[in-house]
């Protein structure tokens, strides 16, 4: 791994301090698994799983996989097992958003987007929690509205941005209103899923039309008057 990138040397800080953890995590798992050496459950003290709930292990790793850019995961050489570290995961969603993370560097609050202002903090933050729900699968809704946006053909990056919008306004509401994570709110906005986002995007298509026929109106506006300006000087001139 390049020591120089500065994703590459974030990854390289975290996994140091994660292999330490990780020791001490082993060295506990092991010493609850001798806890449990020797005892079997039979009869009715048996515990039966519902296996129908259970997902596959090729969809888990599908929403996994979800989380990050392929090639963003190359470039930091890390592989899909590294996603389970939310901090990892962070690095990898700052290295997928490099125009962000200067920003954020660069003590910008907003800049104007393609869709409109963009906060690059706050941005940033969505995604991670949105990573953090595709990760965990909870709440399930998010990687099943994932799904059906994949199945409808939307490109990846666009479905993060979709899942991010009914985050974005339950993290608005926590920080203006003080109001508390509402699930149901959430599925029904994730459920609302294309049609809310289409309808936000044509509305936001036609305010930058507006605003560009308005700076075209204003210019030509403009023009007029210094059109109309030059001839009064031209005709005094004349007169004089």
């Amino acid at each position: 791994m390049s020591s120089g990138a500065p994703g590459s040397r974030a990854v390289t800080a975290l996994l140091s301090e994660r292999s330490r953890r990780a020791a001490d995590a082993l060295a506990a798992a092991d010493a609850l698994a001798s806890s449990f050496a020797g005892v079997t459950l039979t009869g009715t003290r048996a515990i039966l799983l519902d296996v129908s709930s259970v997902p596959s292990i090729e969809d888990q790793r599908a929403r996994q996989q979800f989380v990050a850019d392929p090639a963003v995961m190359a470039q930091l050489e890390l592989c899909l097992e590294d996603l389970a570290d939310e901090d990892l995961r962070a690095v990898v969603i700052r290295a997928e958003h490099p125009e962000l993370e200067e920003a954020v560097q660069a003590g910008v609050r907003e800049f104007d987007g393609p869709s409109g202002p963009i906060n690059p903090r706050l941005h940033l933050i969505v995604h991670g929690i949105v990573a953090n729900q595709l990760w965990d699968d909870s709440p399930p809704e998010v990687w099943e509205t994932a799904r059906r946006m994949l199945d409808s053909g939307y490109e990846r990056h666009e479905i993060l941005h979709m899942l991010g919008r009914p985050v974005a306004a339950q993290v608005w509401e926590a920080c203006h209103d003080e109001r508390a994570y509402d699930r149901d709110a959430h599925v029904a906005a994730l459920e609302a899923l294309p049609d809310s986002w289409e309808r936000e995007r044509g509305a936001m298509r036609l305010e930058r039309e507006h605003d560009v026929a308005g700076r075209r109106d204003a210019a030509a506006a403009r023009k007029q008057a210094r059109r109309q300006t030059t001839a009064a000087r031209r005709r005094n001139r004349r007169r004089g």
